[in-house]
Protein backbone atom coordinates (compact mmCIF):
# COMPACT_ATOMS: atom_id res chain seq x y z
CA UNK A 1 0.00 0.00 0.00
CA UNK A 2 1.50 3.29 -0.75
CA UNK A 3 1.09 6.66 -0.07
CA UNK A 4 1.53 9.49 -3.10
CA UNK A 5 2.69 12.66 -1.53
CA UNK A 6 5.79 13.02 -0.50
CA UNK A 7 6.31 9.13 -0.87
CA UNK A 8 6.63 8.63 -4.69
CA UNK A 9 6.56 12.14 -5.31
CA UNK A 10 8.75 15.07 -4.45
CA UNK A 11 8.66 19.13 -4.12
CA UNK A 12 10.26 20.14 -7.45
CA UNK A 13 12.98 22.69 -6.88
CA UNK A 14 11.07 25.56 -8.86
CA UNK A 15 9.00 27.87 -6.16
CA UNK A 16 4.99 27.23 -5.31
CA UNK A 17 2.95 29.43 -7.47
CA UNK A 18 0.82 31.72 -5.31
CA UNK A 19 -2.62 33.37 -6.30
CA UNK A 20 -4.96 35.46 -4.76
CA UNK A 21 -4.59 38.24 -2.72
CA UNK A 22 -1.30 39.98 -2.37
CA UNK A 23 -0.14 39.42 1.23
CA UNK A 24 0.84 41.84 3.53
CA UNK A 25 4.33 42.03 4.80
CA UNK A 26 3.14 40.82 8.83
CA UNK A 27 1.19 38.29 7.03
CA UNK A 28 4.01 36.98 4.78
CA UNK A 29 5.87 37.17 8.17
CA UNK A 30 2.94 34.86 10.11
CA UNK A 31 2.78 32.43 7.16
CA UNK A 32 6.38 31.77 7.19
CA UNK A 33 6.44 31.26 10.64
CA UNK A 34 3.52 29.05 10.77
CA UNK A 35 4.89 26.84 7.61
CA UNK A 36 7.76 26.37 9.43
CA UNK A 37 6.03 24.32 12.42
CA UNK A 38 5.11 21.48 10.47
CA UNK A 39 7.49 18.40 8.77
CA UNK A 40 4.85 17.70 6.17
CA UNK A 41 5.80 17.72 2.93
CA UNK A 42 3.41 20.70 1.73
CA UNK A 43 4.64 22.78 4.61
CA UNK A 44 8.34 22.27 3.83
CA UNK A 45 7.45 23.76 -0.26
CA UNK A 46 5.86 26.52 1.40
CA UNK A 47 8.65 27.08 4.14
CA UNK A 48 10.90 27.81 0.91
CA UNK A 49 8.70 30.47 -0.90
CA UNK A 50 8.98 32.96 2.10
CA UNK A 51 12.05 34.47 3.22
CA UNK A 52 13.12 33.19 6.49
CA UNK A 53 11.45 35.24 9.28
CA UNK A 54 13.40 37.80 10.74
CA UNK A 55 12.93 37.86 14.29
CA UNK A 56 11.66 34.67 16.10
CA UNK A 57 8.05 34.21 17.14
CA UNK A 58 5.67 32.53 19.29
CA UNK A 59 3.13 30.43 17.84
CA UNK A 60 -0.19 30.01 20.31
CA UNK A 61 -2.94 26.99 19.61
CA UNK A 62 -0.87 25.38 16.94
CA UNK A 63 -2.87 22.38 15.60
CA UNK A 64 -2.23 20.03 13.26
CA UNK A 65 -5.15 17.96 11.95
CA UNK A 66 -3.89 15.29 9.46
CA UNK A 67 -5.65 15.04 6.17
CA UNK A 68 -6.33 18.89 6.02
CA UNK A 69 -3.79 20.91 7.16
CA UNK A 70 -2.26 23.01 10.24
CA UNK A 71 -3.56 26.36 11.52
CA UNK A 72 -2.12 28.63 14.96
CA UNK A 73 -2.63 32.14 16.05
CA UNK A 74 0.99 33.73 14.91
CA UNK A 75 0.84 37.57 16.34
CA UNK A 76 -2.51 38.25 16.55
CA UNK A 77 -3.38 36.96 13.54
CA UNK A 78 -5.70 33.40 13.28
CA UNK A 79 -4.15 31.52 10.39
CA UNK A 80 -5.12 28.67 9.04
CA UNK A 81 -3.37 26.76 6.07
CA UNK A 82 -4.40 23.68 3.94
CA UNK A 83 -7.01 22.02 2.26
CA UNK A 84 -9.81 24.05 0.38
CA UNK A 85 -12.72 21.76 1.78
CA UNK A 86 -11.26 22.40 5.42
CA UNK A 87 -10.71 26.17 4.93
CA UNK A 88 -14.07 26.61 4.01
CA UNK A 89 -14.19 26.45 -0.12
CA UNK A 90 -15.01 23.12 -1.05
CA UNK A 91 -15.99 23.92 -4.76
CA UNK A 92 -12.80 25.32 -5.45
CA UNK A 93 -9.90 24.07 -7.26
CA UNK A 94 -7.21 21.99 -5.46
CA UNK A 95 -4.40 23.44 -3.76
CA UNK A 96 -3.39 24.61 -0.51
CA UNK A 97 -5.83 27.54 0.66
CA UNK A 98 -4.87 30.31 3.55
CA UNK A 99 -7.06 31.83 5.31
CA UNK A 100 -6.54 34.93 8.08
CA UNK A 101 -8.92 35.39 10.42
CA UNK A 102 -11.30 33.81 8.68
CA UNK A 103 -10.86 35.52 5.88
CA UNK A 104 -9.98 33.27 2.53
CA UNK A 105 -6.77 34.97 1.04
CA UNK A 106 -5.40 32.89 -1.59
CA UNK A 107 -3.83 29.29 -2.67
CA UNK A 108 -0.61 28.15 -3.65
CA UNK A 109 -0.43 25.54 -6.30
CA UNK A 110 3.04 22.79 -5.68
CA UNK A 111 4.39 20.95 -8.62
CA UNK A 112 5.44 17.82 -7.68
CA UNK A 113 7.65 15.32 -9.42
CA UNK A 114 7.40 11.44 -9.44
CA UNK A 115 10.76 9.79 -7.77
CA UNK A 116 13.20 8.19 -10.15
CA UNK A 117 12.63 4.68 -10.30
CA UNK A 118 8.57 4.49 -8.98
CA UNK A 119 7.97 3.12 -12.31
CA UNK A 120 10.15 -0.39 -11.94
CA UNK A 121 9.33 -0.13 -8.12
CA UNK A 122 5.96 -1.28 -9.16
CA UNK A 123 6.06 -3.23 -11.72
CA UNK A 124 8.42 -5.27 -9.43
CA UNK A 125 5.67 -5.61 -6.39
CA UNK A 126 3.29 -6.02 -8.99
CA UNK A 127 4.94 -9.03 -9.92
CA UNK A 128 4.56 -10.67 -6.42
CA UNK A 129 0.93 -9.50 -5.07
CA UNK A 130 -1.41 -6.51 -5.24
CA UNK A 131 -0.12 -2.85 -4.78
CA UNK A 132 -2.75 -0.25 -3.83
CA UNK A 133 -2.43 3.56 -4.01
CA UNK A 134 -4.27 5.24 -0.66
CA UNK A 135 -3.60 8.72 -1.00
CA UNK A 136 -5.15 11.73 0.45
CA UNK A 137 -4.90 14.16 -2.86
CA UNK A 138 -7.70 14.75 -5.23
CA UNK A 139 -8.32 12.46 -8.20
CA UNK A 140 -6.19 14.59 -11.12
CA UNK A 141 -4.07 12.22 -11.53
CA UNK A 142 -6.06 9.02 -11.70
CA UNK A 143 -5.92 8.95 -15.37
CA UNK A 144 -2.21 9.42 -15.58
CA UNK A 145 -1.43 6.81 -12.46
CA UNK A 146 -3.79 4.31 -14.39
CA UNK A 147 -1.41 3.51 -16.61
CA UNK A 148 0.82 1.99 -13.99
CA UNK A 149 -1.71 0.48 -11.49
CA UNK A 150 -5.43 -1.36 -12.16
CA UNK A 151 -8.49 2.16 -11.49
CA UNK A 152 -10.05 -0.20 -8.85
CA UNK A 153 -6.39 -0.23 -6.78
CA UNK A 154 -6.21 3.71 -7.10
CA UNK A 155 -8.18 5.56 -3.67
CA UNK A 156 -7.51 9.26 -3.23
CA UNK A 157 -9.57 11.98 -0.83
CA UNK A 158 -8.23 9.35 2.09
CA UNK A 159 -8.12 10.59 5.10
CA UNK A 160 -5.43 9.02 7.77
CA UNK A 161 -8.06 6.98 9.41
CA UNK A 162 -9.52 5.63 5.69
CA UNK A 163 -5.61 4.63 5.17
CA UNK A 164 -6.00 2.89 8.86
CA UNK A 165 -9.06 1.42 8.09
CA UNK A 166 -7.75 0.38 4.50
CA UNK A 167 -4.85 -1.70 5.75
CA UNK A 168 -6.98 -3.37 8.69
CA UNK A 169 -9.77 -4.55 5.71
CA UNK A 170 -6.69 -6.11 3.74
CA UNK A 171 -5.46 -7.78 6.97
CA UNK A 172 -8.71 -9.19 7.74
CA UNK A 173 -8.87 -10.84 4.36
CA UNK A 174 -5.35 -12.84 5.13
CA UNK A 175 -3.05 -10.10 3.43
CA UNK A 176 0.45 -9.20 4.80
CA UNK A 177 0.72 -5.57 4.01
CA UNK A 178 3.81 -3.44 3.61
CA UNK A 179 2.41 0.37 4.15
CA UNK A 180 5.24 2.64 2.68
CA UNK A 181 4.36 6.31 3.32
CA UNK A 182 5.17 9.63 4.47
CA UNK A 183 5.21 9.21 7.59
CA UNK A 184 2.53 11.96 8.84
CA UNK A 185 -1.02 11.53 7.29
CA UNK A 186 0.41 8.10 7.09
CA UNK A 187 1.19 7.07 10.73
CA UNK A 188 -2.30 5.11 11.93
CA UNK A 189 -1.82 3.07 8.78
CA UNK A 190 1.99 2.13 9.03
CA UNK A 191 1.38 1.18 12.63
CA UNK A 192 -1.73 -0.98 11.74
CA UNK A 193 0.91 -2.51 9.06
CA UNK A 194 2.70 -5.60 9.43
CA UNK A 195 5.50 -3.66 8.33
CA UNK A 196 5.88 -0.12 7.72
CA UNK A 197 8.06 2.25 6.02
CA UNK A 198 8.94 5.75 5.47
CA UNK A 199 10.13 7.79 2.63
CA UNK A 200 12.49 10.74 4.35
CA UNK A 201 13.77 13.61 2.93
CA UNK A 202 15.84 14.91 5.83
CA UNK A 203 17.07 13.28 8.92
CA UNK A 204 14.81 15.30 11.15
CA UNK A 205 11.86 13.60 10.10
CA UNK A 206 11.18 11.24 13.39
CA UNK A 207 8.55 8.65 12.94
CA UNK A 208 8.30 6.55 16.04
CA UNK A 209 5.02 4.55 13.97
CA UNK A 210 7.13 3.10 11.69
CA UNK A 211 9.26 0.35 11.43
CA UNK A 212 11.96 1.78 9.67
CA UNK A 213 12.90 4.83 7.52
CA UNK A 214 14.11 5.37 4.14
CA UNK A 215 16.35 8.00 2.81
CA UNK A 216 14.58 9.73 0.02
CA UNK A 217 17.60 9.86 -2.25
CA UNK A 218 17.77 6.15 -2.05
CA UNK A 219 14.22 5.51 -3.19
CA UNK A 220 15.24 3.77 -6.22
CA UNK A 221 17.52 1.20 -4.55
CA UNK A 222 14.35 0.09 -2.59
CA UNK A 223 13.92 -3.51 -4.41
CA UNK A 224 17.30 -3.74 -3.82
CA UNK A 225 17.35 -3.57 -0.26
CA UNK A 226 14.64 -6.08 -0.07
CA UNK A 227 16.41 -8.30 -1.95
CA UNK A 228 19.77 -8.01 0.04
CA UNK A 229 17.14 -8.38 3.32
CA UNK A 230 15.63 -11.77 2.08
CA UNK A 231 19.10 -12.74 1.15
CA UNK A 232 20.43 -11.93 4.66
CA UNK A 233 17.84 -14.42 6.44
CA UNK A 234 19.23 -16.91 3.82
CA UNK A 235 22.50 -16.52 5.03
CA UNK A 236 21.54 -16.62 8.63
CA UNK A 237 20.12 -19.87 8.07
CA UNK A 238 22.57 -21.22 6.34
CA UNK A 239 24.95 -20.00 8.96
CA UNK A 240 23.04 -22.26 11.36
CA UNK A 241 23.17 -25.29 9.63
CA UNK A 242 26.73 -24.82 9.51
CA UNK A 243 27.27 -24.56 12.83
CA UNK A 244 25.02 -27.33 13.65
CA UNK A 245 26.91 -29.76 11.06
CA UNK A 246 30.22 -28.15 12.67
CA UNK A 247 28.97 -29.29 16.12
CA UNK A 248 28.03 -32.49 15.21
CA UNK A 249 31.50 -33.78 13.34
CA UNK A 250 32.96 -32.31 16.68
CA UNK A 251 30.84 -34.16 18.99
CA UNK A 252 31.55 -37.38 17.01
CA UNK A 253 35.23 -36.77 17.80
CA UNK A 254 34.78 -35.87 21.12
CA UNK A 255 32.62 -38.67 22.57
CA UNK A 256 34.87 -41.33 21.14
CA UNK A 257 37.63 -39.08 22.79
CA UNK A 258 40.06 -38.92 19.79
CA UNK A 259 40.12 -35.07 20.97
CA UNK A 260 43.06 -33.54 23.50
CA UNK A 261 41.39 -30.82 25.97
CA UNK A 262 43.98 -28.56 23.91
CA UNK A 263 42.76 -29.34 21.03
CA UNK A 264 38.88 -29.09 22.11
CA UNK A 265 39.43 -25.84 23.55
CA UNK A 266 40.81 -24.77 20.76
CA UNK A 267 38.32 -26.05 17.72
CA UNK A 268 35.50 -24.75 19.98
CA UNK A 269 36.18 -21.11 19.38
CA UNK A 270 36.90 -21.44 15.98
CA UNK A 271 33.48 -22.30 15.49
CA UNK A 272 32.21 -18.95 15.74
CA UNK A 273 35.02 -17.60 14.19
CA UNK A 274 33.77 -20.05 11.17
CA UNK A 275 30.67 -18.94 11.34
CA UNK A 276 30.94 -15.32 11.25
CA UNK A 277 33.42 -15.30 8.61
CA UNK A 278 31.16 -17.71 6.57
CA UNK A 279 28.25 -14.83 7.11
CA UNK A 280 30.48 -12.02 6.19
CA UNK A 281 32.01 -13.40 3.51
CA UNK A 282 28.29 -14.21 1.73
CA UNK A 283 26.96 -10.77 2.82
CA UNK A 284 29.75 -9.00 0.88
CA UNK A 285 29.10 -11.38 -2.29
CA UNK A 286 25.55 -10.62 -2.63
CA UNK A 287 25.70 -6.97 -1.20
CA UNK A 288 24.41 -4.38 -3.62
CA UNK A 289 27.04 -2.37 -5.35
CA UNK A 290 27.84 0.87 -3.89
CA UNK A 291 26.65 3.86 -6.18
CA UNK A 292 27.91 7.68 -5.83
CA UNK A 293 24.65 8.26 -7.57
CA UNK A 294 21.93 10.52 -5.75
CA UNK A 295 18.55 11.26 -7.08
CA UNK A 296 17.73 14.23 -9.15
Amino acid sequence: VLDKTGTITRAQGDRPRYHGDPLEPDEERAVATLVRQSNHPVSRALAGFFAPPDRATAVAAYREVPGCGIEGRVEGKMLRIGSADWIGVPDAPAGTWIACDGRVRGVFHSRYAYRRGWQQLLAAWQARGAVYLVSGDTEKERDFLSAYLPPERLHFRQHPQDKMDFVARLQANGDSVFMLGDGLNDAGALRQADLGMVVAESSNNFTPACDAILAADAFDRLEEFRRYARTGIRIVIAAFVLAALYNVVGLSFAVRGLLSPVIAAILMPLSSVSVVAFGLALSSIFAPPETGERAD
